[in-house]
């Protein structure tokens, strides 16, 4: 199964990719989710998985780790608002007017 990605959002890296927030199916579950991390850990059960792609990118704005990817990246890595990988925000003129009391 190809990867699911939420292309109305991305992040703009270091290196000049386009990166959208990716879905992560559970190994448990099956079910796919936005993982939400904590902080220096890479572990699922430190971190929150999250349905909502609104809700994912909120907390992601407010400085929470994030998964993203794209089609041509080999795997989806973890991404923080306010580090030095993460050099743009963005997202659709549609999704920001559809979501304006997310804070850029």
């Amino acid at each position: 199964m190809a990867q699911a990605y939420f292309k109305d959002f991305w992040i703009v890296t270091n290196k000049g990719e386009k990166l959208y927030p990716a879905r992560i199916k559970s190994r448990e579950t099956g079910v796919a989710t936005y993982r939400i991390l904590a902080d220096g850990s890479n572990r699922q059960e430190d971190g929150k998985e999250i349905a909502d792609a609104v809700e994912a990118i909120r907390l992601f704005l407010a400085y929470s780790s994030l998964r993203f990817g794209n089609e041509k990246t080999k795997s989806d890595n973890r991404f923080k608002r306010g580090s030095n990988f993460v050099v743009n925000v963005d997202a659709t003129s549609a999704f920001k007017a559809a979501h304006p009391t997310l804070r850029w």
